[in-house]
Parts: structure tokens; sequence; C-alpha cells
């Protein structure tokens, strides 16, 4: 009855009262820089604290929705006291005195805030900070995880160095309580026993830590057992032994060298072979979700070493760890109103969950997928207009290069690189009105391809690219997926039953047929052709997936050859006609030469014809000479044999007399189809008859057209 109660509740609630009902108690989190140094002898980790705090986490924690309350630093009043103690640990009263200072200090932040976070510093702050943690509430008994590359409980008598930031356990183990040198009034008293403390991380211990682990029973996991057994077995035999509770606080301190060097080199003692960062995080996320942890060190962080790269590379994985385990900072959950009522749905949520506040985002990304409050996908689609487009520059510079300019590598790059992005999840937005802005730049892919202008018909420039259209793809993949959804078990949305009466741009995958036993590839030919039935690029090849004649063609020849397919060329007239350039009031538009096929001529057309076929003069029956009006820099030579242009009105003479030892070119014709009964071979054997200069220019004509009649003075050709 409650459980009915509290959802009729939130049924009948107004959308201002509904966050209230989820929301949680905000986190208060108190941060103790500690920038000490005297537990060992590199100085630069005594500025490991502000160069953490400058990453700018506190600021990323109030994002995030933590309530941070910064404590400041604890430094000591008085000067340092290098003294050594009873069994050579160097700086041993310092070490000590100033550990109590922090103590006392992380016992009021854990008074006044929910958790206490200690940066630090080098390893021996440990020292004050479990003490502190210990002194809150007597009754409860402290848990420590500890994550390191060193197991830090030597005694003055076995430590190698005598450093103190190798002691900080053995001053709280209660197994060790006689054994260890405090200050004259016994502090600090021990905390903890040997069944409280786990290690993680562990690579590099000195024979008498070994020998105290394995006698004392700690359990300890090296970092070959994180390997061996993976981290999350690990960290659930940790807990499991730990057992964190409301009455076992947990603590962590977390020395930065137990990650790999490779991911934080900026350490005194880094030891290969270490915990990746995405360990680290893990581990930190896993003690936030326990829901008990309590106190939490990042220490041993020395900017100082190394060059400026290591140094940030260290503190920004400091800061990642701490975020995780203060806010759990790689969550990815969103909160997002959806409402068609303007006002309501532009309402920012707060809503709180494991002490996290979930980011509130007008459009949030699902698996890849944008989403927006009326599900039009939108935002979605101009997301990915905007990454097909930069792909599309890549694209570019891929025509241009030498080894690139093969037809089949840009298909081949261009599907991959373009079509695959657009048609991310295309089943989930296919029937979105703003699928048609992606089109757009999957166009413009395939001009790239082809090398045609953007005055040339999209049916023509989709058959020479011989890529299927955006739409006819991406339905294919929908009827593939549809397919998936009735047969196959594995699929999330098997068996389940759609709802029709949605609008169009809402209705699922699960609305639509399948492929009924055809291939994708047969569906998208079926559709395309349906799609164009146009009769009016008799030139250009018919639809198919696999590229037409030509595409072993240089890429002048094969842009070329595309354009006299598609009768679009780069002349000043198709330029204006397709917005690309504008006439000044005093320019008018120049004739364009026009053959019995209106083929346009450019630039790059002309480049790829014989030079032999420069200066010839067509018979004014045609309608032009072939010079006429064509740039110096394009037809290059300016015969003395060639007619007067001024002796006739249209520049043309009627009488044209042919230079001298050239032959007179009378008329041309061209067939779209090669005569009955031509081969292939018989083609190739007519443009060689014609000669070796003509050969290859010609080629792209005969494979266009299908054949090219050129009638000279006394002189009958096939090609």
């Amino acid at each position: 009855m409650l459980l009915r109660s509290f959802a009729r509740q939130v049924l009948r609630s107004d959308l201002a009262s509904f966050p209230q009902l989820l929301r949680r108690a905000e986190l208060h989190v108190g941060v103790i820089g500690a920038p000490f140094n005297k537990g060992q002898r590199r100085m630069g980790v005594k500025d490991g604290p502000s160069v953490i705090k400058d990453t700018g986490f506190l600021d990323d924690l109030r994002n995030l929705g933590v309530d941070v309350t910064d404590f400041g630093s604890v430094t000591l009043p008085h000067p340092e006291d290098n003294e050594a103690g009873p069994s050579g640990e160097r700086w041993h009263k310092t070490v000590l005195e100033y550990n109590r200072l922090l103590a006392s200090s992380v016992t009021q932040a854990l008074r006044e805030t929910d958790l206490c976070l200690t940066v630090g510093g080098d390893h021996s702050i440990a020292i004050g900070t479990v003490n502190g943690h210990s002194q809150v509430n007597p009754d409860h008994q402290v848990v420590v995880l500890w994550v390191d590359a060193h197991a830090d409980v030597n005694l003055g008598k076995t430590s190698p160095s005598g450093n103190m930031h190798g002691m900080p356990v053995s001053f709280h183990l209660r197994e060790l309580a006689e054994q260890v040198n405090r200050l004259p009034d016994q502090w600090p008293k021990p905390c903890i026993s040997a069944q409280h403390i786990s290690y993680i991380g562990l690579r590099d211990l000195d024979p008498g830590e070994v020998r105290m682990i394995k006698d004392m029973g700690i359990q300890a996991f090296w970092a070959s057992d994180v390997e061996r057994l993976g981290l999350p077995a690990v960290l659930s035999m940790c807990m499991e032994h730990l057992q964190p509770s409301e009455k076992r606080p947990l603590h962590i301190s977390f020395d930065i060298d137990a990650l790999d060097p490779m991911e934080a080199p900026s350490t005194g003692t880094p030891v290969r072979g270490g915990l990746t960062l995405r360990e680290g995080l893990t581990i930190a996320e896993t003690a936030r979700a326990t829901g008990h942890l309590r106190a939490f060190d990042m220490v041993e962080v020395n900017p100082d070493l190394g060059n400026q790269n290591d140094a940030n590379l260290t503190s920004q994985a400091a800061r990642l760890v701490i975020l995780s385990a203060l806010a759990g900072y790689r969550g990815k959950t969103q909160v997002c109103t959806f409402h068609l009522n303007n006002r309501q749905a532009n309402r920012n949520l707060r809503v709180r969950w494991e002490n996290k506040e979930l980011k509130n985002t007008k459009y949030p990304v699902y698996l890849g997928v944008t989403l927006d409050r009326t599900l039009s996908f939108k935002e979605h689609t101009r997301k990915l207009k905007e990454k097909v487009a930069s792909r599309n520059n890549l694209l570019r510079k891929l025509a241009n290069t030498k080894w690139g300019t093969d037809p089949n590598t840009l298909k081949t790059t261009a599907v991959a690189l373009c079509f695959s992005t657009a048609e991310y999840c295309a089943p989930v937005w296919a029937r979105s009105c703003h699928a048609s802005a992606v089109d757009t730049e999957l166009n413009q892919a395939c001009r790239i391809i082809t090398g045609n202008l953007k005055s040339t018909p999209l049916p023509a420039v989709y058959r020479m690219a011989s890529i299927a259209p955006p739409a006819i793809r991406r339905n294919a993949l929908t009827k593939q997926e549809r397919d998936k959804q009735l047969n196959d078990c594995r699929h999330p949305l098997y068996g389940h039953q759609q709802v029709l009466q949605r609008l169009k741009s809402r209705k699922s995958f699960g609305t639509t047929l399948g492929l009924e036993g055809r291939s994708p590839a047969q569906h998208r030919l079926e559709q395309w052709e349906l799609w164009d039935r146009s009769a009016s690029y008799a030139a250009v090849p018919p639809q198919s997936e696999s590229l037409p004649n030509g595409s072993s063609f240089k890429r002048n020849e094969w842009v070329a050859l595309n354009r006299a397919r598609a009768k679009v060329g780069r002349t000043n007239n198709n330029l204006h006609n397709g917005g690309m350039k504008r006439y000044d009031d005093d320019e008018l538009p120049r004739e364009l030469p026009l053959l019995s096929t209106n083929l346009l001529l450019d630039r790059s057309f002309l480049q790829v014809l014989p030079e032999t076929l420069f200066d010839v003069i067509l018979n004014p029956a045609a309608g032009f000479l072939l010079n006429e009006g064509l740039p110096r820099d394009v037809c290059g030579r300016r015969e003395t044999g060639r007619p007067d242009e001024a002796s006739s009105p249209a520049g043309m003479d009627p009488s044209p007399v042919p230079s001298a030892g050239r032959p007179f070119l009378q008329r041309v014709e061209v067939y779209h189809r090669l005569p009955p009964g031509t081969s292939a071979a018989a083609a190739d054997e007519d443009v060689t008859s014609v000669g070796a200069s003509l050969q290859r220019p010609l080629r792209p004509f005969l494979l266009a057209f299908g054949g090219l009649r050129l009638v000279f003075a006394g002189a009958d050709q096939l090609l």
C-alpha cells in the first residue's frame, strides 16, 4: 500500500515537486592540504597539494553537486627539527609533530562534513589522517584500504633508508605497538589490527615488510594478483574482508605510485608494472559505492620530477581518481525532461543518485544517439552533418594525393568514413524529417569521388559513384534490423510488439517489413531503380554498386569522363547556374560550344583531347569553332592558318580552310552506344588504327558514348 501511495503521489505531483521526491542530502566534503615532505628526501612533493588543486578539481566537485569546504593547509608553527629517531628514523620528531596537527584537522573536518579529503604531501601524512579518522568516534572501528606499490609497514630497524614515508602503517597496527618509536607521550596510539587493512597494487617491498605481512596475516594483493584474478574479484575479496559499514567507516590511502609510471610518472618512487588509470578509477568508484567511505588520502605527487608534461599527466591522474572517489566522475547518467510543453520541457531537474547529482541536459546522448524532448532527432542529424563534413575534408585531401586519386580508393574511403558515420544507428532516426540534412554532405562525398560539379543532377552523380542514395541505404538498414528483431532471440527487442499509433518520426524500425528473403544489396538495387527512372542520362552507366568503366584512368581523365557523361562542365554559364559564380553587370554569359549531344566542354575536359584536335576547325554546320571563346592557356596554340574570326558576325568563316599539313575535320558524330555487333576488342582496334597519339585521350569518349565518328575531308573513320 505504501508503494502504491508513493506511486500515486509521483504521478499526481507537479513537475516542480517531482525532483524533491527523489532528492537526497548533498554530499559534504572537507578538503585539507598537507604540503609536507620530511618523510622522504625529495623536495618537490611539498608542492603536490597546490598542483593538484590547480587542476580545478574543487570546481569540478561543486559542478557535480558536491558541497565542498576547504579547510586550508596544515603547517608547522615552529621551525622543523631534523633530529633522528632511536632507530635512525629521519626527521622523526618533525614528522610525528606535524601528523599530530594534521590528525586534529582531520577529526574536525569529519565532525563537520561527511567525508575528508587530504591531499599530500608524502605518504607519512597517513600517520595523522588515519589517527584523526579513528578519533571521530572511538566506538567505531576504522578499516583501511591501502592502494600503493609499497607496503609502508617498515619499522625503524627494518627500513633500509630510514625514510618515514615507508612506515605509517606500522604506527597504526596494534600487533607492532611495542616495536614502534613514538613521541614521549606515546602518540600516536595504534588504532587498527591486521585484519582491518587490505593492500592492493603491491610491487616493491623490503624483506622485512614481506615477513611482517606474512606473519600477521594481512590481506595483500600484488599487482600480479590483480592481473591474474581480475580487479573486480580482488575488490570483492577486499570488501568482504574489511566489511565496511556504518560502524566500520572506510579509509582509503591512495599513493599515486600505485599506478604504472606510464600513467603517473612524476612521483618519488615509481615502480613499473603498476595499475592502469582505469583500474585506479574503478577502485575509487567501488569504495564510493559502498556508501561508507569517510576519508580519502591522495599522496606522493611530485611535480619537480620529470618534465612539465609528466607533471600534468600525474596531477590529472590524481584529479580523476579523487573525482571518482568523491563524486563518481565517470558516471554518464543524465536526466532530461521529455514534454511537449516548451515551458515544462525547459525546466532543470535536480535528481540525485548514490549521493551524486545527475547532470541535467536538453540533449541527452544514449549509445551515440542525441535525443531531444520531441524525439525529432534534429540535434542528432545536425551533429551527424558536421561529422560527415569534416570527413569530406579528409576525402578531398585524399583525392589530391598521388596514391589516393584512384576512384576505387576514394569510393572505399567514402563508404568507410562518411557513409558509415552517417548510418550509425540509422534504424532509430531514419524516419526523422531532418534526416535529409545529412544527405547534403553525402551528396558532396559522391561528387568528390566522381569529380562532378554541383550542378550535376544527383541521380547521375550516384550512378557514377556506384553508391546507392542515402535514403535507400538507410531503408535497407532499417529492414535488416527488423529481420534481426523478428528472428534473433538475442536481440533486445525480440518478440516486442510495437505501438503503431505514433507520429511518423517516432515510429521505430519495428513498424516496417523486413527484407523478405532478399539481401541488403538486392534491396538497395531494386529501390534504386525505382527511385531513378530518368531517361535523360543515356551516357551515364546504369545503377550498380560497382564502379563503371574508366575507373582505372588517371584523376583528370576520370573527372573529364564523368563530366562528359553528365553533360555538365565547368563553364561560366554552369558556374553561374550552380551559384558558384556571379556575372558582372557589364558581362554577358558566353555562348557555350555545343556538339550534337549538347556536350559541354570545360578546361579539364579539353585537357584529355588529343593535341591534333586543338587547332582543327569544325564544319560551320556544327555551329561553332572548337577554339572559339576558349582561354589561351587551355587551347594553348593559335595557328596562323586559322580562319579570320572577324569575317562573319558569329566569328566563324563559312568556308574554313584547314591549316597546312593538318587534317580538316568536317564534323563529329557521337553514338551513345556502340553499333550492334561491335565488340570492345574491335573498338580498341579502331582506336589503335587512328594512331598511338589518339588512343589514350579518346578512350574516355569511347567509354562514355560508345563511339565517335570523326568525318574528315575525304576520309571517314569510326572510333
